[in-house]
């Protein structure tokens, strides 16, 4: 039995337009293709984790300040890896990122002001 699918991760960055464009695409291309779209950049999924100062996050530079703060060896230009021991709340973290969804009211990722669409993706992996 075949269990592989597609999966395009990649988050916003301050890239509204490409963001938006790219998802369009995705989901008229008719294609069986799944995202993973965070905003505003991938350093909120380990923030999520830890729910210190989530909520003030509202772009990278903050979020990668945060990060660094979390993860002394986390550098987004030098070291760009998570440390997996510093994100204790999976549980918490896939709740939250729930919630921002459903708070979209199906409006598209793109509209939202923070997302965390990993969670699919991570949820795929786990097998849930």
């Amino acid at each position: 039995m075949d269990h592989s699918e597609v999966w395009v991760a990649f988050d916003d960055d301050g890239r509204d337009a490409e963001v938006k464009e790219a998802i369009d695409l995705i989901n008229k291309s008719g294609k069986d293709i799944h995202i993973a779209f965070m905003k505003p950049c991938i350093e909120i999924w380990p923030l999520m984790h830890n729910r210190k100062g989530i909520d003030s996050v509202t772009n990278q530079a903050t979020a990668q300040s945060k990060l660094e703060n979390i993860m002394p060896s986390y550098k987004h230009d030098r070291n760009p890896y998570f440390d997996l021991n510093k994100m204790p709340d999976y549980e918490g973290a896939v709740a939250k990122a729930k919630q921002w969804q459903t708070s979209l009211s199906g409006a598209p990722e793109y509209d939202s002001t923070k997302f965390a669409g990993i969670y699919k993706l991570t949820e795929k992996i786990k097998g849930a």
